[in-house]
């Protein structure tokens, strides 16, 4: 089941198999970083600000739940009710590290060298692969030595580069048994996947969706990426394993469908009640 919530600054990270979740709250335009705990000894709920700031675009933790690491974004009055009016973007450009086990305490940054877009951390929290502003495709950052060790670039026509010499990619996310990185290229319409088992990694396809392609998730298996277009009002479904369009989906005129989460439903067979006689 594919779901798709309207977009807001209002985003959470789940933590430490469900006890604990990191919650960005948006509060008149600005963004506090919240651990929720399960409960605390009197069964009470329990909140605790982590740090302040715009961190709205993402967060990501490492398996083993000590560190979170948060994405900031910022924008001036109008950012969220209208991007394209040019508004300042992201701020610092780096990648804030808490520690959530001891007192939440900042342990570090990583350097990106410009404002860091939507992230995507591989399942051994020994990767993330980011969009950055102002790059036409995704950084590769090693998560222990906490710097970027490659770019993955597009490979765009003289024309192409021309018209987006300030784009950047934006939606991120992993398929293929962790061995693949597919992205949006923004600017011209197109969804690309890379081969993230060689460093840096190396372009395997471009594929053309709807228009404005903003968000991008894999189905449960990595085998199939849902491509969100709110320009277009479509989600494209791409399949990983022939790199080509399956199928895709049109929502009403201005519906913009946005983030999307990709959830395993469990299916409960239905038994029949129904009596039978004996002849």
């Amino acid at each position: 089941m594919l779901g798709f919530p309207v977009e807001t600054a209002d985003d959470f990270d789940q933590l430490a198999r469900g006890i604990r979740l990191v919650l960005a709250v948006d509060h008149q335009r600005s963004t506090r970083h919240v651990e929720l705990r399960h409960t605390d000894a009197h069964e009470r709920p329990v909140a605790q600000f982590l740090t302040d700031g715009d961190f709205r675009d993402d967060r990501e933790t490492d398996p083993q739940g000590r560190f979170a690491y948060l994405f900031p974004i910022k924008g001036g009055p109008g950012h969220w009710r209208r991007p394209s009016l040019g508004l300042p973007r992201t701020q610092p450009n780096e990648v804030t590290v808490v520690d959530i086990t001891k007192n939440h305490p900042v342990v570090g940054t990583i350097p990106v060298g410009d404002g860091p877009r939507p992230p995507i951390m591989t399942a051994d929290g020994k990767r993330i692969y980011m969009d950055v502003d102002r790059f036409m495709g995704f950084l590769v950052i090693d998560v222990a030595a906490r710097k970027v060790i490659s770019k993955a670039a597009f490979e765009l026509t003289p024309d192409e580069k021309a018209s987006s010499a300030n784009g950047h990619a934006h939606g991120i996310a992993i398929g293929n048994k962790g061995k693949e990185v597919w992205t949006n290229d923004t600017a011209h319409d197109t969804t690309y996947a890379f081969d993230v088992t060689v460093d840096p990694p190396k372009q395997l396809a471009r594929i053309p969706v709807g228009r404005g392609p903003y968000w991008i998730v894999p189905s449960q298996d990595g085998m199939t990426m849902f491509v969100a277009c709110p320009a277009s009002d479509e989600v494209f479904v791409l399949d990983v394993a022939t790199k080509k369009e399956k199928t895709r989906f049109k929502f009403p005129a201005v519906d913009h469908p946005v983030r999307m989460i990709d959830l395993a439903v469990p299916i409960k067979k239905q038994t029949s009640t129904r009596s039978h006689g004996t002849a």
